[in-house]
């Protein structure tokens, strides 16, 4: 059984490579959907479904749909300018599942051993 102080080197260990991959592929994911959203076509699309979400917008119905405000397409609008956002919120919601496993396979690896008030098992 390794020492307290080792399980704890190698979950800080682990935590920083899990939040560092987060990290480095949520950056890459940023630049190429960037790059990709930002073309003259995507934006020509976006603007074709806006303009086919505004004439349905008037149908009749039980709901009334509104139309779309935004000029660019939201994808690029969400990476773009509330991109710290989503990383934040990635690696608390990444931290917290992290801590969660950390916290089971501590409890599977710490065995269950089970302390006895005066070391007799019977009582």
């Amino acid at each position: 059984m390794l020492p307290k102080r080792a399980y704890r080197v190698i979950f800080l260990i682990s935590y920083l490579v899990v939040i560092a991959a987060i990290v480095i592929g949520l950056l890459q994911l940023r630049e190429m959907q960037v790059q990709k959203l930002d073309q003259p076509a995507a934006r020509q699309q976006w603007q074709d479904w806006r303009d086919a979400a505004a004439d349905q917008a008037g149908m009749e119905g039980s709901v009334q749909r509104r139309p779309p405000k935004a000029t660019e397409p939201p994808a690029l609008i969400l990476l773009r300018d509330y991109f710290p956002t989503v990383l934040a919120a990635s690696i608390v919601i990444s931290s917290a599942l992290f801590g969660f496993v950390a916290m089971a396979v501590h409890g599977t690896l710490k065995g269950t051993e089970l302390p006895y008030v005066d070391g007799d098992p019977e009582s």
